[in-house]
């Protein structure tokens, strides 16, 4: 497993996973309430399309994953990545809607507009390259190959400020529109060397793998090809000054490939060991039943049929510490054989 900058602890890893996922919920909330209330005024041809709304999934699919993930493995690197992908979608959504409906209210009724514009493109900027270039390099350990590839990592960083950047510019600031497009495009350089570099160290991994990380990478790497194929194809119809029907709704539903086939991963070929983290939770919850429902039952309610005190209920105590003991193990075994 990869280890966050500095450690953290469990109680405060669990804090900020839970957070996180609730913080995306709330903003795709907002999202969704924003959308309901958009002016009438807003022309057709800016408004999100019907579809928009299944990148809401996505966004939930990352930060429910993400969020597991970190409250179980809170030094695992991909999980972190998996929260703040789903975050950056959904900040990306809510500063999408809180723009439009601005624009065509009435001046002062939603303030910072040029804020939630900001938001908007911070987030999903960050989530798109950081799904395409830190994921694919650190999949599935949290730690690169080797450290001969940090510098993808700082290019790529690299990359991603030049992008939001030259997008804050070309939209906040008409005068410096020219010199946003151009630091767009050449962040668009960096960041197609830095997905192409990713993929290089992907399959690097899958060749010097054993045959379990294989499996766990498999999945993975099918997705990532999906990625890339949807990429072409929409590369094409730019050139043809054209898109894919339901555009929105095609290019969530292959993203989302990315966060399944990482679950599929962790669920079906133990990635991180998750599985006996809640098979363990399963043995100490029955065990932790069992010992409630024997001792309850045998202390308040024969004590309650008998209506006994003082050294009866005494003498209960002692059975049923008795019967606990004595059927510990063989109930411990079903329940292990259970989960």
């Amino acid at each position: 497993m990869g280890s966050t900058a500095g450690g953290m602890s469990a109680r405060l890893g669990q804090i900020l996973a839970w957070g996180s996922l609730a913080l995306s919920v709330g903003l795709l909330a907002g999202a969704m309430y924003l959308s309901s209330i958009m002016p009438a005024t807003v022309p057709v041809s800016r408004r999100p399309a019907s579809d928009n709304f299944t990148f809401m999934l996505l966004a939930v699919a990352f930060s429910t994953l993400g969020a597991f993930l970190a409250s179980r493995r809170e030094r695992n690197r991909v999980a972190w990545l998996a929260c703040a992908i789903g975050l950056g979608i959904s900040l990306s959504g809510f500063g999408l809607y809180y723009t439009l409906v601005a624009e065509y209210s009435r001046p002062g009724q939603f303030p910072a507009s040029k804020l939630a514009i900001l938001a908007g493109d911070l987030g999903w900027t960050l989530a798109l390259w950081v799904m395409l270039t830190f994921l694919p390099l650190l999949f599935p350990d949290g730690r690169l190959i080797s450290a001969r590839w940090k510098p993808v990592i700082w290019l790529s960083g690299s990359g991603i400020a030049l992008a939001v950047v030259g997008s804050w510019l070309s939209d906040l600031e008409p005068g410096l529109k020219t010199a946003g497009d151009v630091l767009q495009n050449a962040s668009g350089v960096v960041l197609l060397l830095t997905v192409i570099a990713a993929l290089v160290s992907l399959v690097a991994r899958y060749r010097g793998a054993g045959s379990q990380q294989r499996l766990q990478l498999k999945w993975f790497i099918a997705a990532i090809t999906l990625v890339g194929l949807l990429a072409a194809v929409q590369s094409v119809m730019a050139v043809l000054e054209t898109q894919l029907p339901l555009n929105d709704l095609v290019v969530s539903l292959v993203l989302l490939a990315i966060p399944v086939s990482i679950a599929i991963a962790v669920f079906k070929y133990r990635l991180y060991e998750i599985d006996l983290v809640i098979n363990r939770t399963l043995v100490y919850g029955g065990l932790a039943a069992f010992i409630t429902i024997v001792y309850v039952g045998v202390v308040v309610g024969i004590g309650t049929l008998v209506r006994s005190r003082g050294q009866f209920n005494l003498a209960l105590s002692i059975v049923a510490t008795a019967l606990v003991a004595v059927a510990f193990q063989p109930v411990r075994q079903r329940v292990e054989r259970w989960a």
